[in-house]
Formats: structure tokens, sequence, C-alpha cells
């Protein structure tokens, strides 16, 4: 996508690198990782989203930007384990557990993904 003469991934590199130095880091930060990870630049929304980990241990947002790029990269353990860090820190985070459900689903794991849209359906 291009806007004004630039690809938008360009527009989202420059905000991930204002986020860096940013007064408000912890509004800034997930905002910027997720930008990154929406327009395909998902090594660099991995990146973003350590960052954000080691600054927001318990913020399940990190995990759920790294899990939404690791799944964009067809890296589906990894993936799953980023959701469950997610989960395990906020277990009703909506996105985590839709994106769990659906790998559970898509792994024939009937069993879990029942259990998740339980909780899915409790939140």
């Amino acid at each position: 996508v291009v806007a004004l003469g630039k690809p938008f991934s360009d527009y989202a590199r420059e905000a991930a690198e204002a986020c860096r130095s940013h007064e408000a880091p912890r509004f800034c930060a997930p905002i910027s990782a997720w930008l990154l990870a929406r327009v395909g630049l998902n090594d660099d929304a991995i990146d973003a989203a350590e960052r954000l980990r080691r600054e927001r241990p318990n913020a399940a947002v990190g995990d759920y930007i790294e899990g939404l790029a690791l799944v964009a990269l067809g890296q589906g353990e990894r993936a799953k384990r980023a959701f469950e860090r997610c989960l395990s820190a906020s277990p009703s985070a909506t996105g985590c557990l839709t994106e769990y459900n659906r790998m559970q689903a898509t792994d024939g794991d009937c069993v879990g993904a029942e259990k998740s849209a339980r909780a899915l359906l409790a939140v």
C-alpha cells in the first residue's frame, strides 16, 4: 500500500523508530509493534514485541503481537508458545484466546479448541 508516494511499511518503520525515543513508550510501543505486524514487517514486529516484553514483562500484548507475527511467518509452534505466554499473563485476553483457539482447531486438538472456545465465550 502506498500513501503520499511512500509505501505504508516505511511509515510503520518510522513510527516504530519514533517510539523508541518517545516520552510514553508504555502507550507507543504496543501500537508500533502491532502496526509493524499488520503491514507484514514481521521480523521487526517480533523485535518490537521482545523489547516490549523486556520493558513490561507482565503485559500480554507483547506475546500477542509476537504470536501474530510468528503465525504470518509460518512458525506455528513458536506462535502457539507466544499465545500461551499471553494467556498465562492475561487469561481473558480475547485476541490471544481467539488465535490460540484457531491454532488448536487447525491442529486437530478438538479438546483444547473446545476448552479455549468456552473460555472465549465466558469473557
